[in-house]
C-alpha cells in the first residue's frame, strides 16, 4: 500500500478546482486527480512490489495527471511553514501582512488551495505548541503560554485546547 501526502495548498494544481470541494470528505484518488488508469492503481495495490517500486508507480502516476504550474500553491504552502515555525504569528492579519495581500485576498486563497482558512491553520498549530509545552516534561504557566500563543486569557486557551482535546490543558497534562 502506498500514499502521498502534499504541501499544504500544493494539490490544488492537480485537482484544478477549489480545494475546499474535498474538505472533510473522502473521495477515491482517481476521482479526485483525473487520472482513470485501473492498470496503474492495480499495480500499485500489488502487495509484491517493492518500495522503490511503488514510489516510482506513484510518482509515474501523479505525473500523469500533469498538474498546473501554480506560484501561489508553493507561496501558501510556504506561509503555512512559516506558521509552523514562528509562534509569534496568532493572527490571519500577521500572516495577511507577511504574505502582502489583504485579510480577505489571503483567505479566498487560503478557503480555495488548502481547503481551510488560514485562521484554522493558525489555531492548529498554536494548538501544536501547547500539546509541545504540555509533553516537555517543564512545569506550563498556562496563562503565560495564553498570552504568548495569541489568545486572550489563560480560559480562551483552555476552551480552544479542551474543544479539540476533550479535557483541559492542565488535566491532559497530568494523564501524559
Amino acid at each position: 500500500m502506498i500514499g502521498a501526502s502534499f504541501r499544504p495548498g500544493c494539490f490544488r494544481p492537480f485537482l484544478r478546482q477549489s480545494v475546499r470541494t474535498l474538505t472533510d470528505r473522502v473521495v477515491p484518488a482517481g476521482d479526485v486527480v483525473g487520472v482513470d488508469d485501473v492498470e496503474t492503481a492495480e499495480w500499485l495495490l500489488d502487495p509484491s512490489r517493492s518500495d522503490e517500486q511503488l514510489v516510482d508507480g506513484m510518482n509515474r502516476w501523479l505525473s500523469s495527471a500533469q498538474p498546473a504550474d501554480d506560484r501561489v500553491a508553493f507561496e501558501l504552502a510556504d506561509l503555512v511553514s512559516r506558521v509552523e515555525a514562528d509562534r509569534t504569528v496568532v493572527r490571519a492579519e500577521q500572516l495577511a501582512a507577511i504574505a502582502g495581500v489583504s485579510l480577505r485576498t489571503l483567505q479566498r486563497r487560503f478557503d480555495d488551495y488548502v481547503g481551510i482558512g488560514p485562521k484554522w491553520v493558525i489555531q492548529r498549530c498554536r494548538m501544536l505548541d501547547v500539546a509541545a509545552a504540555v509533553h516537555s516534561g517543564q512545569p506550563v504557566d498556562f496563562a503565560s503560554l495564553a498570552t504568548e500563543l495569541g489568545f486572550s486569557d489563560q480560559p480562551h486557551l483552555t476552551r480552544a485546547w479542551t474543544a479539540l482535546v476533550g479535557s483541559p490543558p492542565a488535566t491532559y497534562r497530568n494523564r501524559a
